[in-house]
């Protein structure tokens, strides 16, 4: 039950632990008269603090004149954001995505390398340089687990008589054996999430 929240963006940026912002102007983007050939997959390395990094993929589709795109952050989920509105013109690039309060700006290099530019959400911006890639980076995540599993797993709801229409509902999971068994309670928090 995988509930998959892009804003978290949003909150690692505002949010890090000791984390300083300075308004960076943009760089100028220059406009060719021809643009490069694009599309694929552009890849880059977002650095909202020192101590944090995360990887954003934009995959671009379509054509020159209508093209899409979708934005894929591997550290927060596997899911793909659509960009609202994605536009190439001469070589410059660039993606709007509104309902995070984001967007991208970039020159396209001769050839459609690397786009190079500036990344903005909630009035701060980032430096990005993004690079085209076969294939974009494949997150190994071992704690999610593999059946068959040495415990069982039961789904459980209580609703709750004094709100009408509001259920709490979770997973018990009991070890192999005979109990009694210690007790945790993991309560997630935004972000992606499931009950693994």
């Amino acid at each position: 039950m995988i509930r998959f929240v892009f804003p978290c963006l949003v909150a690692v940026i505002l949010a890090a632990p000791g984390a300083t912002f300075a308004q960076k102007t943009q760089p100028a983007i220059k406009s060719a008269a021809k643009p490069a050939l694009i599309g694929g997959a552009y890849t880059g390395t977002l650095r909202p603090t020192p101590v944090i990094a995360l990887t954003l993929t934009f995959r671009i589709a379509g054509t020159a004149a209508k093209p899409t795109a979708t934005l894929e952050v591997p550290e927060q989920s596997d899911k793909k954001l659509p960009v609202a509105k994605t536009t190439i013109s001469g070589n410059v690039v660039t993606f709007a995505l509104p309902n995070i309060g984001a967007s991208f700006t970039g020159n396209l290099s001769v050839g459609g390398a690397t786009i190079t530019g500036t990344f903005t959400q909630s009035g701060q911006d980032f430096p990005l340089v993004l690079t085209r890639t076969a294939k974009s980076t494949a997150f190994v995540r071992p704690q999610t687990p593999k059946p068959p599993f040495p415990y069982r797993a039961v789904d459980v709801s209580y609703p709750n008589p004094k709100a009408g229409g509001v259920t709490l509902a979770g997973t018990l999971t009991v070890p192999e054996g005979v109990g009694a068994f210690p007790v945790v309670l993991l309560i997630t928090g935004s972000g992606a999430q499931d009950r693994d």
